[in-house]
Order: C-alpha cells, then structure tokens, then sequence
C-alpha cells in the first residue's frame, strides 16, 4: 500500500531555498525549474502538493517532496532527468525508509557489476544484472525477404474466380438489361412452342 501512496512522488535536492514559507511561492518555484530544467510543462492541476522536508541547516537547501495527480507525468519527468547532468540539483523517486537502505546496499555491487563490463541498475529494492550480450541479442531484428508480387497476384486471381472460370465482379446494368431480355426471347418462345402445339391438336382432334 506504501508503495502505491508513493507511487506519484518525487524528490528535488539541491533546488534554492526562497526566503519565504509561503506554499504558492514554492510552488510556482517548482513549475518553473521543470519547465526549465526538465523541459516539462506542469499545471497547477498536475501538483497535489508540494513541501521542503527534513530540518532547516544553514548553508543546505532542503529537498522538496511533490506529489503529482498523474503517473504519466512523474514518467515524463523522470525520464528528462538526465538534463540535469552536471548541475547541483537531481530528482529522485520517493521510496520507503526501508527500500533507501536496501538500495543503499546494492550500490557498490552495482557498480563491481558495471565494472566487470555488465549492464547493472538498481529496479527498487532489487538489483539487475544482465550481459551486454543478452541486449545486444535482443535487439536484434529478423528480416526476411518480401514474398514475390507475381505469385501473390495468380493466388488472388484464382481465388476470385468463378466455378465458370468467369472472374467474378459486380453486375452492371447492362447485365440486368441483357438478363431480360433473354428472359423476354424465352418465355415468347415457349409461348410458340405451346400455340403450335394446341393447334396441331386441334387439327388432329377434326
């Protein structure tokens, strides 16, 4: 459940401390360095609260806890974090008293790891080791070449050809004008064919 309380926070260290308790003053201060520092926009929507945390020492800034509205965002910000790379200030996640010390730990062996030509990072309270060969393994894409375009065309014309051998396509007028005709000759026809036959019986019956 702390995990999850968490989930949304973040920490700044080493940002400048104003001369001034005021919460909305703080605020905007935040805004500020992650439009930027981060390069990301933040409204006031997006800021559940912000607070200075820990006890007031002379010449050291204290690290300031927010709480964002949105996952999304934290990921955006912590993702452009790198940004800060080479200045004073650096954001870290919010993470239980118990899980600093457990991540405390696993720094050194993290970096023996790194050393040794493995890929190491620390994911919460566990440490991951990988071989570069397993990402450069895992990289990697299959190609396969394109299926030839004449074979592909002869399957789609058998495919819509009729039991006629006709290839099959929408009636037009003309077809349902030439059907009724035909229809038209055919029942004249019979009607002939019947007219013969009732007068040849006739004949017959004299």
């Amino acid at each position: 459940f702390e995990r999850d309380s968490r989930s949304k926070n973040s920490i700044i260290h080493g940002l400048e401390e104003l001369n001034t308790t005021d919460y909305f003053a703080l605020e905007e201060q935040v805004i500020a360095f992650f439009k930027t520092n981060v390069k990301v926009n933040i409204v006031d929507e997006e800021l559940d609260f912000v607070k200075r945390i820990g006890k007031k020492i002379e010449d050291k800034y204290r690290p300031i806890l927010l709480k964002l509205t949105t996952y999304r965002k934290k990921i955006m910000i912590l993702k452009n974090r790198k940004l800060l790379k080479g200045q004073n200030v650096y954001i870290s996640e919010d993470f239980p008293k118990e899980v600093r010390v457990i991540r405390k730990q696993l720094i050194e062996p993290m970096l023996r790891a790194r050393e040794s030509g493995k890929i190491a990072f620390i994911r919460y309270d566990k440490l991951i080791v990988k071989e570069k060969s397993d990402f450069i393994r895992g990289s990697k894409r299959i190609t396969e070449k394109p299926p030839k375009v004449e074979g592909k065309i002869q399957k789609e014309k058998k495919r819509h050809r009729t039991k006629s051998g006709q290839i099959d396509r929408p009636l037009t007028s003309r077809d349902i004008t030439t059907f009724f005709k035909d229809k038209e000759n055919s029942d004249s026809d019979g009607s002939t064919s019947r007219s013969l036959r009732s007068g040849s019986s006739k004949t017959a019956e004299k």
